[in-house]
């Protein structure tokens, strides 16, 4: 439970007991209070021997133990009509945001995934491994075109013979399916590196300028992932603010995760503004492709409003083409959201 408060994202998906099945409400109070209760020992247990150091917190939470007994009819009783209002307002949220809970469980794990999974790192070889791959594509719809030919001839020479070409037409659909979708991946991949359809890619291994830009646009993409997940702490920690429900304790906690956190992603801009530094040195002693497009630096200052109209969240032409059309829903629709976290808690309270 104590894990996931003030760490890192990721951790709060994974390990924050409202967002984990079958933890109810549980969230660590009752290891605090025990603590509390048996904190003023300390200084008269540090100079007691071990067996009476043993036999006194034995004593003690005996005591704790007898002294809850009496209370605990009371205490169930509030914490049941804690939980009934919760239900009835997280209730209330789910059927308001007019998304069906189907989408919105598929939404919850779409996000653990994503926000879970490992940010794209730099590499020396990065680019002569995307290239690699793109010569790859390249035979293989070599073949593919070949291959669709020569079925093609077959399926003519079968008709004109009067016998049955059904299964090589339903094979002949699928290569040209397969054909398609690889010929998109293929384009994509070159745009990412900044290559045309007709350049020889063996001559570009190890060329620093197609490095410095895939390290470039790997890093924009962490710095992207960082973002988001400061935005999610930040909405959480402005939503405390309003709700006034947690302790000082975990306010401070949050502030400092944000503030290191913003740290960090000042770090990575300005890691990123060195290599646009070092492309623009690489272009201007023609060690870059031809045609090659310098991209934009970031402004730190900017980029932490969150401001969609950033230049961070916009296409880079010397990056590249980036894959914004099928954002996913979590991330963009604000009723799925909101839906999400209203789905959480009627599920601890239903646990509760």
């Amino acid at each position: 439970v104590f894990h996931a408060y003030g760490h890192q994202w990721p951790c709060q998906l994974v390990y924050h007991p409202r967002k984990r099945v079958g933890f109810g409400f549980t969230d660590g109070e009752g290891c605090e209070r025990a603590w509390g209760e048996l904190y003023p020992l300390i200084p008269s247990l540090r100079v007691a021997g071990h067996h009476r150091r043993l036999f006194t917190l034995d004593a003690q939470l005996l005591h704790l133990n007898i002294k809850s007994m009496y209370r605990l009819a009371i205490w169930l009783a509030r914490r049941m009509r804690t939980c009934q209002k919760r239900l009835i307002e997280a209730s209330q949220g789910v059927n308001e945001c007019r998304v069906d809970v189907g989408t919105l469980r598929r939404e919850w794990l779409a996000q653990l995934t994503a926000q879970t999974e490992d940010a794209p790192r730099q590499s020396k070889h990065l680019a002569d491994r995307a290239l690699a791959e793109i010569i790859l594509e390249r035979a293989w719809v070599k073949e593919a075109e070949s291959g669709i030919k020569d079925l093609a001839i077959q399926i003519v020479k079968l008709e004109e013979s009067g016998e049955d070409a059904t299964n090589l037409e339903s094979e002949l659909a699928k290569m040209r399916t397969a054909l398609v979708q690889t010929k998109g991946r293929l384009i994509t991949m070159e745009k990412a590196v900044g290559v045309e359809g007709r350049s020889k890619l063996k001559t570009l291994m190890g060329n620093p300028y197609l490095q410095a830009r895939m390290n470039a646009r790997a890093l924009k993409a962490r710095i992207r992932a960082k973002l988001v997940e400061h935005k999610f702490e930040r909405t959480k920690l402005e939503r405390v603010y309003r709700r006034q429900v947690l302790q000082e304790k975990e306010h401070a906690q949050t502030k400092a995760l944000i503030h290191r956190r913003q740290g960090g992603i000042a770090a990575l801009i300005l890691k990123y503004n060195k290599l646009v530094d070092e492309m623009t040195a690489l272009r201007r002693a023609r060690k870059a492709p031809a045609k090659s497009v310098l991209p934009h630096k970031l402004d730190s200052k900017k980029v932490f409003r969150l401001d969609v109209n950033d230049g961070l969240w916009e296409e880079d032409p010397g990056l590249g083409d980036e894959d914004f059309q099928n954002l996913p829903r979590w991330m963009t629709d604000d009723n799925v959201r909101k839906g999400i976290l209203f789905l959480l808690q009627r599920d601890r309270c239903l646990e509760e």
